[in-house]
């Protein structure tokens, strides 16, 4: 009898551990695949609602954005604040958030009509995600 328990013994020492870690690592792999995918998915939220704040001018073609600080404060606060840029068709910038400055967010290279996604380092230097979207603005 002794002889069996020590046959199992050693192989149990190894094997638990190695499952509980294995098991650790899974569990948080994909908490952290659910937490970017729900980032992500608040992020396009916020840019959607930018989008549906720019209009293009139907009489001189020009584009219309009509923002309001009060009404997402995330781009004016001083400390850990959020940005935003918009770009016509000839990468002019049309407008920026407050927080931006006179600094630029890094633009992708080209991505048409395809959005986005990208880690990148912000202006006041912490590490963050960003998405690009290309969209035709409603006529006012």
């Amino acid at each position: 009898m002794n002889s069996i328990r020590r046959a199992i013994q050693l192989p149990l020492v190894i094997a638990v551990p190695a499952l509980a870690l294995i098991a650790g690592v899974v569990a948080s792999l994909l908490v952290i695949s659910r937490l970017r995918s729900d980032f992500d998915t608040s992020l396009q939220a916020k840019a959607q609602a930018l989008v549906s704040l720019t209009a293009q001018i139907e009489a001189d073609g020009a584009l219309a954005f009509n923002f309001d600080d009060e009404a997402m404060p995330e781009f004016s606060r001083r400390t850990d604040p959020e940005y935003f840029e918009l770009w016509d068709a000839r990468s002019n910038v049309i407008e920026r958030s407050r927080s931006l400055g006179m600094g630029h967010l890094p633009r992708p290279q080209s991505f048409g009509s395809k959005t986005v996604w990208q880690n990148v380092q912000l202006p006041d230097g912490r590490q963050g995600r960003m998405i690009a979207l290309a969209f035709e603005p409603a006529p006012r």
